[in-house]
């Protein structure tokens, strides 16, 4: 072999041998960054999250809840694609058969002959609040029926049809079966990938996947250079979701072309199928537009940031209008978008959409005695 040869063939070896390094660093490195934050990062912070707004001053276990809420992990579920793991803490419980989170009530007499089930997004399922303190919760609480929480974080109205769709055909008969969506929807408006009918976390699961599915051959150079190649993709989607989030039109597509009518009426022909399943077997649907900040009078904490004049909110009036257009005289849809009106307190514990304990008590009790009841 000659001189040549062998310093090409060295500086190659050096260099596999330098990217290789450089790939073990960047594992090491994320995932001991991954296991200082879960187990000490958040013993140090006095707020996590919302935690310390003036929504939360009578609430002490609020940090405890947002700590535990990121600690939960996700599995994949036909045909939904992803359901929270089973999960044991002090504020939040899942469970183990269902994954569904436990429904809680001070209420000892529960009528078991009277089902309900509820379905949407984080909202149902109750960020910010601990298990008693859930939409599902409260409506138990206040209703006496037994009530099951089938809301899961960032669900499209598309997959809490699909899943009611899954629980009928295992002989599933709720006497109410109550869908709350709106938000999620409205946020396929910054999707790259995702239609109409699309999950809201489609830009994630493409990167996902290209990291997950690989070729059936372990020893190739696409396999090798592809966890640097991965960290780049994700940098760069981080980049461009900044970007998206900003105040500028360019990037909201429901802006810039009728996209936002096709998502409304998405949600409309989810809620009309939903209610044709329902109806079929004798029972009662309920279809409930969203309620916002946006649309509301109520107080704002400072710490939350909210600026009235955003890309976000002017997809939400656009779709909400169009919902509602298409809904007009259907007696199952109900607009609770304005709902927290008049109220003098902090409700919203974010920018959009979530709210406190309070106004999950207050919304279960507005659907029970002016729409179940």
């Amino acid at each position: 072999m000659s001189k040549a040869i062998k310093i090409i063939f060295l500086n190659i070896l050096i260099l596999i041998t330098i990217i290789g390094s450089l790939v073990f660093l960047l594992v090491i490195f994320s995932e001991t960054t991954r296991y200082v934050k879960s187990k000490f990062y958040y013993k140090n912070e006095d707020c996590i999250r919302a935690s310390c707004i003036k929504a939360y001053e009578n609430y002490p276990w609020a940090k405890k809840h947002f700590k535990e809420y990121s600690e939960i992990k996700f599995h994949y579920e036909t045909p939904v694609v992803w359901r929270a793991d089973e999960f044991s803490g002090d504020t939040i419980n899942i469970s183990k058969n269902s994954y569904t989170r436990v429904t809680i009530s001070e209420k000892k007499n529960i009528n078991e002959n009277k089902k309900v089930y509820f379905f949407g997004g984080s909202v149902v399922w109750g960020f910010g609040s601990n298990d008693i303190n859930t939409i599902p919760s409260h409506f138990q609480d206040i209703s006496g029926y037994r009530t099951v929480n089938f809301g899961e974080s960032a669900w499209t109205s598309d997959q809490s049809l699909f899943y009611l769709i899954k629980l009928i055909k295992k002989d599933h008969r709720p006497d109410y079966v109550i869908f709350i969506n709106g938000v999620n929807d409205v946020m396929k408006c910054s999707s790259r990938y995702g239609a109409e009918d699309g999950l809201l976390k489609e830009d994630e699961l493409n990167i996902k996947f290209s990291e997950t599915i690989r070729s059936k051959s372990k020893t190739t150079f696409k396999n090798f250079f592809s966890i640097p190649i991965e960290i780049f993709d994700r940098i760069k989607s981080n980049f461009v979701t900044k970007e998206m989030k900003s105040t500028s039109v360019r990037y909201s597509k429901c802006l810039k072309s009728d996209f936002h009518k096709k998502i409304a009426k998405n949600v409309f022909e989810n809620w009309k199928i939903a209610n044709k399943l329902v109806s079929d077997y004798g029972g009662e649907f309920v279809a409930i537009l969203e309620p916002q900040l946006i649309f509301t009078d109520t107080r704002i904490d400072t710490k939350i940031g909210f600026n009235k004049n955003n890309v976000y909110n002017e997809e939400t009036k656009k779709i909400y209008s169009e919902i509602l257009k298409l809904s007009q005289n259907v007696d199952y849809v109900h607009d609770f978008k304005s709902i927290y009106n008049g109220i003098d307190d902090y409700i919203f514990i974010d920018i959009g959409h979530h709210v406190s304990p309070k106004g999950n008590k207050f919304l279960a009790n507005k659907i029970f005695t002016e729409i179940i009841e």
